[in-house]
């Protein structure tokens, strides 16, 4: 009995390090993706299209790489919760932390905070390029407005109100 006990935590503590690891690979590619953020957020304020584009590319195959980890951190979450004997309503890293001994928690939930705190991070950057997308729309707007504005002026340059209106299209996209 005392053997299978030992066999059970060296399991547990295996599925920790397991989920731990997967979870530092979570949050070294979000760091990738905080980096690629601010790059965006460069290349839009310089309007550097050609960088812009291959940023886009880096950050889509980021992205995909990110889903891959955090299914596996969710198969891990799942199996730890069931190891541990949580309701599946129940299987959380918080509720999975709590039933952990001390070293073990401690390990977890260190990880744990480390990818809560860089996933903030690249909210907060995502939450400034939507900023400088939107503003840079909203310029684009107003000076759409503006030329059609003069283009459309009903006089010419001596006040004679007998021109026909004068139309040029103006492309520019709407706000998504």
């Amino acid at each position: 009995m005392f053997r299978r006990k030992d066999n059970d935590r060296d399991i547990l503590e295996q599925k920790v390090l397991g989920l731990c690891s997967v979870m530092e690979s979570e949050t070294r590619v979000c760091r990738e993706l905080v980096d690629l953020s601010e790059s965006e957020q460069q290349h839009l304020m310089k309007n550097k299209v050609d960088q812009l584009i291959d940023n886009t590319e880096k950050m889509k195959n980021t992205v995909r790489e990110l889903k891959q980890l955090q299914k596996i951190r969710n198969e891990f979450v799942m199996d730890l919760g069931s190891s541990l004997e949580l309701t599946s309503s129940n299987i959380t890293l918080s509720n999975i932390v709590k039933c952990l001994t001390p070293d073990l928690s401690s390990m977890l939930n260190e990880v744990r905070e480390e990818l809560i705190r860089i996933g903030d991070k690249l909210l907060e950057a995502n939450h400034n390029t939507v900023y400088l997308v939107n503003f840079s729309l909203d310029l684009l707007e107003q000076q759409s407005s503006l030329w059609k504005e003069l283009a459309t002026e009903n006089n010419d340059d001596y006040g004679n109100s007998d021109q026909q209106d004068v139309t040029c299209s103006v492309a520019v996209e709407e706000k998504a």
